[in-house]
């Protein structure tokens, strides 16, 4: 027989008879031994689904001499909890609590609470498994321990283990010696009322548990408790899904390691974190607290938490509270506290002598605050070397009200606040409280109150004004203050730094320096002034630029006639004469408020306002024997008017400088009118009383027009000439219908009412705030368009149903877009198609939270029947879209909300408002139109000769495809009616198939008439024609695998390679989206010329003789195309520009003049060296530019742009020759 040792120790074992007890395991032969384990084999394999994989895992030891209050556990037996301790449980127990022992797993059913004299649970040189879902409790009385062992034992959990664990001594440690690894879904506590709760100083300790607590010693006793730690083990591992709880109140640390070595803690805690030693250090060692909300960490020694080399670090959600008797963290600079996430931060220490905290970090807190608890004259500071991203306050004594601002180093006091104005000292660096910010102060450079100072505004928010004599101004976060006032010497510049967004109105003598990274909204004013000459007054210029996006203030003069307007040109007061400019920069908009008028002075001082990005004019705008190009040339917006005086009359014009003529009033009130009122040439405006017809002639109407409520019928507003109303509102609660007709457009800022709304074909309505027209049923509160609806506000559209006509065109921008509310009746009917679209109709969006939304409230909305509620035709949504559903929670009600976003956006439905689905968006569908060819006779006439209004019509839908167009004469047709398919393939292609199914997809019969012309007879449903075109021509073949015939460039590619223009970047690639240089450019310029030959010298010290773009370059400047960039250069590599581009064309086609002198873009200045250009190229069809009326003069030209525009500029306007 040859023994067999398992892993160095005893097998576990059950010895057949006659087996010596003394020998190891062994494997006996013979049959009767074979027998005998095939039995055994038997019984293992049935109790091994019971027993816990973990007893079995390899490398584990069962381990020896297992005993539990006193009595060895036998493999296969259980036991019951008895009053002084435990006793073998019967067959004949009905008891449901016990404990069942297998070969080093205790097995835990239902709830076991052992109390005993003697030792509680007791095993060496193994691992002991705790199994099963019950609660175990092990508390040892006397000087034993609730679980003992060896060093080299282990008391860990079965995987699924779920029951809480007590551990729990009197005078012992509550675990010693053992490895303690314990992982549970119920609660673990160990304690011990006058020792150690944890002794493993060769052990780490991980527990695992819903709470886990550890209780040391505790000075309430009434016997003196041993200075122990709670926790003695070389590292502390603790994941607590509700919550972890330390405490002791030992005069050494509560938790270390032993002989003076430092216990590695990590605790991941969901719930709160509560570490106290009432008596001394908290913890020695490193600290890591991660996914906590509270945290509070307390101690009486000297100092709370220390480390020699490692830090501490805590990451939690709400307050981090740490006090001391002494120090809270010390420890040199680089081995300080973390504390990252927290909401508030609250440390607080008596020391005096030295520092409360050194070497914190604070990342991404809310508020922190160090607290000396001990009032000291000492020079050491509360807090040192603290690095955070919000300032720390700090407070000498609990009760200190006005404590320092410790921020980036920096150390500031509290500031006096009796002045109006927020300024620095001249003796020390101060700070104000702005709201839920600061603004600070460095103390005066020369110590002296007009010297110069630094500021900082982090978060600040105050109406009181900033004065001071101001070098820099760091911006970081949210600030609005109401004014900054610079009072240096001329000549000296404020520098605007940081990375924050800042909302001011600024005064200084010097323009400021603003950094790019620096949000700035507002207007800055830079004043000089003259002394005077001759005159009696000096002379004030006033220099007013806006920024970012602002209002214009009102400026207040003494006694003047215009009392909150704002003045531009000169005026004269008391003191002075002052000549007021005012500028909108580019990229910047400006409104002018209702509240707000401006004026010009004079004709002359037009040029005084100048207009480079967007002014906003919601108010009225005077200008001085204005011309309609003037007026145009400040590119005015929004809903107010213009109104130029000349001589005696005024002449009022819309903001794009359209004549209204002289007509202008307040309010126009006809709700209680009962006969004619108005005269079109006297007033503007007729008021028919028999027909419900107003009629506006080029009215100025700057208050609210009240319409009647016509008894629930029909109220016309007819547009004899464009007019201006600034509000419109019906009476009474009949809900008529307004009805927009005419051609003439009518601008109003808001529309709001119980009422329904048409707006007629050809009419023009825009709204420049909001349409708020009710939301009942889609019965009334209806929407109908089948003109032009145009609305800009961020409030949208609010009705009860939106309805876009086949003719009908819808533009809306802003925050929201459409919201639909009438799907639910007031009868308790439900509706359908609350918002809808025929085919032909167009929807244009671009709005921040939704487009489009139908709100059903309590209607409940599938999938599936979404699309009965927000109606469009075939082939309308754009790619990538798609109808979405939306559901959210009010008052305990689910709510529904359909609306149009792409696939992927991420919704969210709150109080009758959708988020995530706007950006733009246009519901459209576009089929080319082709005219017809044959205009007399008509081969084509209306299906059914109009003769039965009665007979329903069905669409006929064309699909896009490449290579040709498909047109019908008409896009709807009556069953029966003789439908012509006109077919023009594309130059180099035919038509290879053409086909037209029913709405169930069946094919119909097409009959070829010859001429590209295909008839069909209507059926009743609707129509889808597909056409497939193929090229006869093939043409140039395409070399590069990095374009495709789906792109816009394929073409223009091609021919620039068949006209040797290029050959690629290599001879696979074209690098469409690689920038163009400018040596590229003027070289494609070069060959498309043919090659010619240049007679001048080469000018310029960048371009050699032997680059390929040599004889381009000389060309391109003895043409006159380009003169370099200056210092002998021409920067051949540089990457060339859109405006670039468009002046190389513009100059190589002879710098013509562009039919118009006001740029077609917003960000072209009139006067730029490339506006002519530009201005040229767009009316030549050469480019559109890059969208929202910019053309990016500054963004670089790709090589596709390049080709195409050069194309275009070639071979259909022949500029280039």
């Amino acid at each position: 027989m040859k023994a067999h040792w398992q892993g160095g120790a005893p097998c576990p074992r059950r010895d057949p008879p006659g087996a010596d007890p003394s020998c190891p395991t062994f494997l006996y032969g013979g049959d009767l031994m074979k027998k005998r384990m095939f039995s055994l084999f038997l019984a293992l394999t049935l109790c091994l689904g019971l027993l816990p994989a973990t007893a079995w895992a390899a490398g584990e030891t069962v381990p020896s001499n297992v005993t539990l209050a006193g009595t060895a556990l036998e493999s296969g037996k259980s036991y019951i909890a008895t009053v002084d301790g435990i006793t073998e449980k019967t067959g004949e127990s009905a008891e449901t609590n016990y404990l069942t022992y297998d070969n080093g797993t205790l097995i835990v059913i239902g709830t076991v609470e052992i109390t005993c004299d003697s030792a509680g649970l007791s095993f060496y040189n193994g691992t002991l498994t705790l199994a099963g879902n019950g609660d175990l409790t092990i508390a040892a009385s006397g000087s034993n321990s609730a679980v003992s062992g060896s060093p080299q034992s282990t008391l860990t959990t079965a995987e699924g283990f779920s029951g809480s664990i007590t551990l729990g001594s009197v005078n012992a440690s509550a675990v010693q010696n053992v490895v303690l690894d314990l992982t549970t879904g119920g609660d673990i506590l160990i304690s011990s009322a006058k020792n150690s709760a944890v002794n493993t100083p060769q052990n780490p300790v991980m527990l695992a548990g819903k709470t886990v607590t550890i209780k040391g010693t505790d000075e309430t006793t009434e016997a003196s408790p041993a200075n122990v730690s709670t926790v003695t083990a070389p590292k502390l591992n603790v994941t607590a899904g509700d919550g972890v709880t330390i405490t002791g109140s030992g005069a050494i640390p509560l938790i270390a390691d032993d002989n003076g070595g430092e216990c590695a803690v990590t605790l991941n805690a969901g719930g709160d974190v509560e570490i106290v030693n009432k008596g001394g250090m908290a913890v020695f060692g490193p600290l890591t607290v991660t996914e906590a909300h509270n945290v509070t960490i307390g101690g009486g020694g000297t100092s709370l938490l220390y480390s020699a080399n490692g830090v501490h670090c805590i990451n939690a959600s709400g307050t981090v509270k740490m006090e001391s008797s002494g120090i809270v963290c010390s420890g040199n600079d680089a081995n300080g506290l973390t504390i990252t996430g927290a909401e508030t931060v609250d440390i607080a220490g008596e020391s005096t002598s030295a520092p409360v905290v050194t070497g914190m970090t604070l990342n991404e807190c809310g508020a922190a605050t160090v607290t000396r608890l001990q009032c000291s004259d000492t020079m050491a500071p509360i807090a040192s070397t603290v690095t955070s991203d919000i300032p720390v306050l700090l407070r000498n004594g609990s009760n200190d009200i006005e404590p320092q601002l410790l921020w980036d180093g920096e150390y500031y006091q509290k500031a006096a606040v009796d002045d109006v104005y927020m300024e620095p000292s001249s003796e020390a660096a101060v700070y104000y409280e702005a709201g839920d910010g600061y603004v600070m102060f460095s103390k005066t450079s020369d110590g002296t109150k007009t010297g110069t100072a630094n500021a900082v505004l982090l978060n600040a928010g105050s109406t009181a004004p900033i004065a001071g004599n101001l070098a820099e101004v760091k911006v970081i976060g949210e600030n609005s203050l109401s004014e900054i006032q610079s009072l240096d010497e001329v000549g000296t510049k404020v520098s605007f730094t940081g990375n924050g967004t800042l909302h001011t109105f600024f005064g200084g003598s010097v323009e400021p320096e603003i950094a790019d990274s620096v949000a700035f909204h507002g207007l800055v004013c830079v004043m000089t002034t003259e002394a005077p000459q001759e005159q009696e007054k000096p002379s004030i210029s006033m220099n007013f630029t806006a920024y970012g996006t602002s209002d214009l203030p009102p400026i207040m003069w003494e006694s003047d006639q215009d009392p909150g307007s704002f003045v531009v040109g000169t005026v004269s007061s008391k003191e002075a004469i002052v000549t007021i400019r005012l500028t909108v920069s580019e990229g910047a908009t400006l409104t002018i408020p209702k509240e707000v008028p401006l004026k010009i002075e004079k004709s002359e001082e037009i040029s005084c306002l100048t207009n480079h990005g967007t002014l906003i004019n919601n108010s009225t705008v005077s200008l001085p024997d204005a011309t309609p190009a003037d007026i145009k040339g400040l590119r005015l917006t929004g809903s107010g008017l213009v109104q130029v005086p000349s001589g005696t009359s005024i002449t009022y014009y819309t903001n794009e400088g359209v004549e209204l003529g002289n007509h202008k009033m307040e309010n126009l009130d006809l709700s209680s009118a009962d006969a004619d009122q108005g005269d079109l040439k006297i007033d503007g405006y007729h008021w028919d009383n028999a027909d419900r017809t107003l009629t506006l002639n080029g009215l100025a109407l700057t208050g609210t027009l009240t319409l009647p409520d016509a008894s629930g019928g029909e109220i016309k507003i007819v547009m004899s000439k464009e007019s201006l109303v600034n509000s419109v509102s019906v009476s009474g609660s009949y809900r008529p219908t307004v009805h927009i007709t005419g051609s003439a457009p009518l601008t109003v800022q808001s529309i709001s009412g119980d009422m329904s709304l048409t707006v007629a074909q050809g009419a023009v309505l825009n709204a420049m705030e909001r349409i708020n027209i009710g939301s009942s049923g889609n019965a009334d509160s209806i929407i109908t368009v089948n003109g032009t609806l145009t609305v800009k506000g961020d409030s949208g559209i609010r009705c009860g149903q939106m309805v876009t006509g086949a003719d009908g065109t819808v533009n809306i921008s802003g925050a929201c877009g459409v919201a639909v509310f009438g799907v639910n009746g007031s009868s308790g009917t439900e509706y359908k198609g609350a918002f809808q679209i025929a085919n032909g109709g167009t929807f244009t969006a671009d709005c921040t939270d939704y487009n489009v939304m139908v709100f059903t409230g309590g209607a409940a909305v599938t999938k599936e029947n979404a699309e009965t509620y927000l109606v469009l035709p075939d082939n309308y949504l754009p790619a990538g879209h798609s109808i979405r559903v939306v559901t959210g929670e009010s008052g305990g009600d689910t709510h529904y909300a359909v609306t149009v976003a792409q696939k992927d956006a991420d919704l969210t439905l709150v109080s009758e408002h959708i988020t995530g689905a706007g950006g733009k968006m246009e519901l459209k569908y576009q089929p080319t139109p082709t005219p017809d060819p044959d205009p007399t006779p008509d081969p084509d006439p209306m299906p059914g000769g109009g003769s039965d209004d009665s007979e329903p019509s069905y669409s006929i839908l064309l699909t896009e495809t490449k290579g040709g167009v498909l047109a019908v004469r008409y896009k709807y047709a009556s069953k029966g009616d003789t439908v012509t398919i006109t077919v023009t393939p594309d130059a180099g292609y035919e038509l290879d198939a053409l086909t037209a199914e029913d709405k169930n997809g069946k094919e119909l019969a097409l009959t070829d008439k010859g001429d590209g012309k295909y008839t069909f007879p209507m059926p009743g449903s609707q129509v889808t024609v597909t056409a497939r075109f193929k090229q006869t021509d093939t043409g140039t073949e395409n070399p590069f695998t990095d374009i495709s015939k789906n792109d816009y460039f394929y073409d223009a590619v091609l021919w620039a390679v068949e006209e040797g223009i290029t050959s690629g970047t290599s001879d696979t690639t074209f690098s469409p989206n690689v920038s163009c240089t400018r040596a590229q450019m003027v070289t494609f310029l070069w060959r498309v010329s043919g090659f010619p030959k240049a007679s001048i010298t080469n000018p310029f010290t960048d371009v050699s003789a032997d680059a390929y773009y040599y004889d381009a370059v000389l060309w391109a400047v003895e043409q006159g195309i380009t003169g370099g960039t200056g210092d002998g250069k021409f920067s051949p590599d540089a990457p060339c520009t859109r405006a670039q581009m468009a002046t190389f064309l513009w100059r190589a086609a002879g710098s013509p003049a562009p039919a118009s002198n006001v740029s077609a873009f917003t960000d072209v200045p009139e006067g730029s060296w490339y506006a002519k250009a530009v201005q040229w190229a767009y009316e030549q069809n050469i480019t559109n530019g890059t969208g929202d009326g910019k053309f990016s003069p500054d963004a670089t030209c790709t090589r596709a742009q390049m080709v195409q525009m050069l194309k275009i500029s070639n071979q259909e306007f022949h500029v280039v020759k």
